[in-house]
């Protein structure tokens, strides 16, 4: 493979990465937002449910129980923190794209800096999702 296949060819892997890296990122932020929307809605329902006095106790109970149980289901799935994550890489890829059209580096010294950066994100990834839930 020739120089200006190798460079086309990095390039590419790079945008499938950024591509996946936002889609996940997106996802995560969806999944976040719809599950604080749940247990709003619901504990604002079972508030509504609770005044009226018009529904069993048993179901007034259930309602209540469930914006408990997805705020707890939220917080141990870390939606919020994997979607900072993978926005912060898809950013830094963007980045290393940048300065392999930009700045003229070789296609080895992007491939090194590319493989490096995916390294550091991947072992640093739990424990930055378990700050990030800390904070």
């Amino acid at each position: 493979m020739n120089a200006p296949d190798k460079k086309e060819e990095l390039a590419r892997r790079i945008r499938a990465q950024i591509a996946e890296d936002k889609r996940w990122g997106a996802l995560s932020f969806g999944f976040a937002h719809t599950l604080a929307w749940i247990a709003v809605l619901s504990s604002f329902g079972s508030a509504i449910v609770a005044a009226t006095g018009k529904v069993s106790p048993v179901l007034t109970a259930i309602l209540a129980s469930i914006s408990g149980c997805i705020i707890v289901l939220a917080r141990n799935l870390s939606f919020m923190p994997l979607s900072r994550w993978h926005h912060r890489l898809a950013d830094r890829l963007e980045a290393v794209g940048r300065s392999m059209e930009f700045e003229n580096k070789s296609v080895e010294e992007i491939s090194i800096e590319f493989s490096k950066m995916m390294r550091e994100f991947q072992n640093n990834s739990r424990s930055a999702d378990l700050q990030s839930a800390l904070e």
